[in-house]
């Protein structure tokens, strides 16, 4: 639909430079990461651009309307960012079909925060009020597959190494079941093992079901964690809440995770599914997650915390069942109850749209 006061030869010559620039991106980078979604309102295009200095992919989709590029810039819509690697690798090869299917796309992700985004857009907009009302998308796209390889992204450890680090991690775990195995409820959620000490527990590890029946004495050294519970959702009879807490160390996850089931009502609930992000140092992360036997929910929480590049904290999301199935929206819940909560903490700003205009500024 063109502007009220766009002449037709106006509107005729915007379409015609939206189409040429359309055929000359996808002559020069490929069909495979400029693809076109004609819409009502102008053209879509979905990116996938390769950043193959550092084996890297940033997705986004970039919006034409009809005022471009005689008066609009177009508008950009921020999607993820993701190492890329081979399927048929012999590491990858070796690991079990479900852990392929959880874990690497967890592993993968590139941290893609607001403040990328806006340094990004900036630049963005500073091309566009210099190339003076010309198709620009060209040289956006060539100006951040350099600044993403050279800058943002100069450090970025290869998909291998994340993956190398990640299992001998888990190997290192010896007390603890395979790396993120959903472990079925256990009967020592209704008759506690009086065994159970303060030594079963690993502190390089967070296993909710361990937490049930582990001791005060587990935690008597440690000061806990100021708590922040977030709002219900309620989903036909399901409920789903959050809770998190800033924590700088694995142990001090645990004594969330415990403090919080000390609550008979949490104790009982169907899953209480965990995720946790501590920076130990400028570079190295210290991340997992437990499913507590809702498969492949912890992993989506990690990588949500993930994307909000969001360091230092534990999130707790506990459902209880309501008796009907809820399929893949319980997913849409747990992830909505743990936003809700962090941004009630204002650990994060409120959630917005993410489609952004890149205008002249003022």
């Amino acid at each position: 639909m063109a502007l009220p006061d766009m002449s037709p030869e106006e509107q005729q010559g915007n379409a015609e430079r939206q189409a040429e620039e359309t055929l000359a991106l996808q002559s020069i980078f490929g069909d495979e990461v400029v693809t076109t979604d004609h819409t009502t309102t102008g053209h879509c295009y979905q990116v996938c651009l390769p950043v193959a200095d550092v084996g890297a992919v940033v997705d986004f989709r970039l919006y034409f309307p009809p005022g471009y590029p005689s008066r609009d810039p177009p508008v950009v819509e921020w999607q993820s960012a993701r190492r890329t690697y081979d399927p048929t690798s012999a590491a990858i090869q070796a690991l079990s079909p479900g852990l392929v299917e959880t874990m690497l796309p967890v592993l993968a992700t590139i941290p893609f925060p607001e403040s990328l985004q806006a340094t990004v857009q900036q630049a963005w907009s500073d091309q566009w009020e210099a190339n003076g009302r010309e198709v620009v998308v060209f040289q956006w796209l060539d100006w951040l597959q350099t600044y993403l390889a050279d800058t943002a992204w100069a450090n970025l450890p290869a998909f291998e190494q994340v993956l190398s680090n990640h299992l001998h991690k888990a190997r290192s775990a010896t007390t603890s079941p395979p790396e993120h195995a959903s472990p079925p409820l256990p009967d020592s959620r209704t008759q506690p093992d009086p065994t159970l000490s303060s030594a079963t527990l690993d502190a390089s590890r967070l296993i909710v079901e361990h937490l049930h029946t582990a001791p005060a004495t587990a935690f008597a050294k440690l000061a806990l964690p100021s708590i922040v519970a977030g709002g219900r959702i309620e989903d036909r009879k399901s409920v789903f809440v959050a809770h998190a807490a800033r924590v700088r160390s694995v142990p001090e996850a645990q004594h969330v995770v415990w403090h919080l089931l000390q609550d008979k009502r949490v104790a009982r609930a169907t899953h209480n599914i965990v995720a946790y992000r501590i920076q130990s140092d400028q570079h190295m992360w210290n991340q997992d997650y437990d499913d507590d036997g809702e498969t492949a929910a912890g992993g989506r929480l990690l990588h949500l915390l993930q994307l909000l590049d969001l360091p230092n904290v534990v999130v707790v999301v506990t459902r209880w069942y309501g008796g009907v199935q809820l399929g893949p929206d319980r997913f849409k819940h747990i992830n909505n109850s743990a936003r809700q909560c962090l941004e009630e903490a204002r650990w994060i700003e409120p959630k917005t749209k993410t489609t952004t205009k890149l205008g002249r500024r003022k």
